[in-house]
């Protein structure tokens, strides 16, 4: 049977096979979670978290991609902190709003600006909710700009 390499894929049967993968990993990281093993948990949303960065550098479905990408960076932040490892928690919370930051900046059109916004508020609560929770892992340094923010849709 022949398969072929990726890049003989067609890129709408890439982003398939990426949603699917990013899926598994999805649902196997919350089952490991919920059964509280966190060491597991990490690395499927780490492999979640890998296939959206493909995915946003692939371009194609942006919107699917970036949401993808915040849904494993939050997972991934979450299982982080509970499991007492809140500075890295708070780097991936703050990593997804800064990824979200630089999509929204280059995105193409106001409605592309529009879609990526909700997840940008998402990040940018998370992670204030996060510093409020543990106010002396942050640095200082983002909190000041981070709390101004204010998005231009046009």
């Amino acid at each position: 049977m022949y398969v072929p390499f990726p890049e003989e894929v067609p890129e709408d049967n890439r982003h398939i096979e990426a949603m699917a993968c990013w899926h598994q990993s999805m649902a196997g990281g919350t089952l490991c979670y919920r059964r509280g093993d966190l060491v597991a948990a990490e690395a499927y949303f780490c492999r979640a978290l890998e296939v959206a960065r493909e995915m946003l550098d692939c371009g194609g479905q942006r919107d699917q991609a970036a949401t993808a990408y915040v849904l494993a960076r939050h997972s991934l932040a979450d299982t982080l902190e509970r499991g007492g490892r809140s500075h890295w928690a708070l780097h991936h919370w703050f990593g997804a709003h800064r990824k979200l930051e630089l999509l929204f900046a280059e995105a193409p059109s106001a409605s592309a600006r529009k879609a990526i916004l909700p997840h940008l508020q998402r990040t940018r609560s998370a992670f204030l909710a996060a510093l409020s929770r543990h106010p002396s892992r942050h640095g200082g340094a983002a909190l000041p700009r981070l709390c101004a923010q204010r998005f231009d849709l046009h």
